[in-house]
């Protein structure tokens, strides 16, 4: 009997570790498809950045509030719980940006910009992404560092 427990841990074993092997690695990340939600971001506040977040050099945290174009949308959207209240505008892999470049490009309190709210349809990307479709962040690392 011993022998025969010891056969079965050893091809459960092997099978779980096939399970977690490379089709399970594969699926983490992307590519990621996401359906757009079109709308506007409201700047609701830019404010000092905490100290303890991922900053770029004299950092602002800038808070904003999503409202989709079409005033039905929010009952259909695929994540209900993920707020489009108090969210935080970021640039590269997270980071809050320069207090120089976010005056450059003319981010103000109260500023209203076109904007999606992006669903994630495939994919295990993170579930639900904002993004401005007006204001351009690819040159943001020039003020950053």
């Amino acid at each position: 009997m011993g022998r025969l427990f010891i056969i079965t841990l050893a091809i459960t074993t092997l099978g779980l570790f096939a399970a977690c092997g490379p089709a399970q690695i594969n699926r983490v990340g992307g590519p990621c498809t996401y359906t757009k939600i079109p709308g506007t971001i409201t700047i609701d506040s830019i404010e000092p950045a905490p100290e303890n977040e991922s900053n770029c050099k004299d950092a602002v945290k800038i808070r904003f509030t999503f409202t989709p174009t079409d005033g039905t949308a929010r009952r259909h959207y695929a994540y209900p719980g993920w707020s489009d209240r108090d969210r935080v505008f970021r640039v590269g892999g997270g980071t809050n940006p320069n207090r120089d470049w976010v005056k450059d490009k003319g981010i103000r309190v109260g500023n209203r910009y076109d904007a999606t709210r992006n669903e994630i349809l495939s994919g295990t990307c993170t579930p639900v992404l904002f993004q401005f479709t007006t204001i351009d962040t690819d040159d943001y690392s020039k003020r950053c560092y």
